[in-house]
């Protein structure tokens, strides 16, 4: 059997998908004032093409990027 033991803190990072682009500032606010402050964020991509799964529930034009959060935080 294992036996539990503690995790070094870890660095989370999200991946935000949306097809308003008015939503990024309060998704970024969001996530600040939830984990703390952006540390990294990646350039914006075109999620359409890669892919065609979430368009019947979010539309077209869906666009992601990734966060890094700076502060360090439980695993669990």
């Amino acid at each position: 059997m294992a036996i539990p033991k503690e995790h070094h803190p870890v660095q989370f990072f999200v991946g935000v998908l949306t097809a308003d682009e008015r939503l990024l500032e309060i998704a970024k606010k969001s996530l600040c004032e939830k984990w703390g402050k952006i540390e990294m964020m990646s350039e914006k991509t075109d999620f359409d093409k890669f892919t065609d799964y979430y368009r019947s529930e979010m539309g077209e034009n869906i666009v992601r990027f990734w966060v890094a959060l700076a502060d360090l935080h439980p695993p669990e």
